[in-house]
């Protein structure tokens, strides 16, 4: 009788340990499915040239969403700038010694009558709103705005000695000959590039 328990007993134990391992395996398998799935979303990259800065757009299937796949060199000090119209802005910077990936998104979405827009980088997001009256009209009429996209024909790979736009949403002038207005502006770049940036004359920034 006793025998018979402890086979009962082995017997179970082996019975768990199988399932255990097929859970695990099975766990496995779906996290590798999805890493591969988030991978070709994100539109990974091969870095050839590691001391160099890569941005690649990355498709989101969102009118008002975009994002990027960028990979980041060792010892990069990078600062993200916005701009809304020729009014308010912001920008943060952040540090890391090692190289790294990241996925940059910017999404303009409206929220109870307010526009908004939402900025993720390394290191956090950020968010604003109140972008002021003309901004707002301007956007209302999204369709007849004018978006560039940086990265989003072929990858882009930078040196760090200048600044990178990475979107523009301007309104075509009415007037031929007169440049178009800008609506919202998203730059990148390293310190060594935003002192350059910062030191030129204003009819010099693209």
């Amino acid at each position: 009788m006793l025998r018979r328990l402890l086979n009962l007993f082995l017997l179970s134990l082996a019975l768990t340990g199988t399932w255990l391992a097929w859970e695990q395996a099975s766990q496995q398998g779906a996290l590798r499915e999805r890493y591969q799935q988030l991978a070709e979303k994100v539109g990974m990259v091969e870095v050839e040239q590691p001391d160099k800065l890569h941005v690649r757009a990355v498709p989101t299937g969102e009118p008002l969403h975009w994002a990027w796949h960028i990979y980041v060199p060792d010892n990069y000090h990078m600062q993200l700038r916005s701009e809304i119209g020729t009014g308010t802005s912001s920008s943060h910077g952040y540090f890391q010694n090692e190289g790294y990936r990241d996925l940059a998104r910017v999404r303009l979405r409206k929220l109870d009558g307010v526009w908004q827009i939402w900025e993720k980088l390394h290191g956090g997001s950020s968010y604003s709103y109140g972008l002021g009256e003309e901004i707002e009209r301007q956007l209302d009429q999204f369709e007849k705005l004018r978006v560039e996209q940086l990265g989003e024909d072929k990858l882009q790979v930078s040196d760090g000695q200048e600044v990178l736009t990475l979107l523009r949403i301007s309104a075509p002038s009415d007037t031929p000959g007169q440049p178009d207005t800008t609506v919202v502006v998203l730059r990148v770049g390293t310190e060594q590039a935003w002192q350059k940036f910062d030191s030129a004359p204003k009819s010099a920034e693209r």
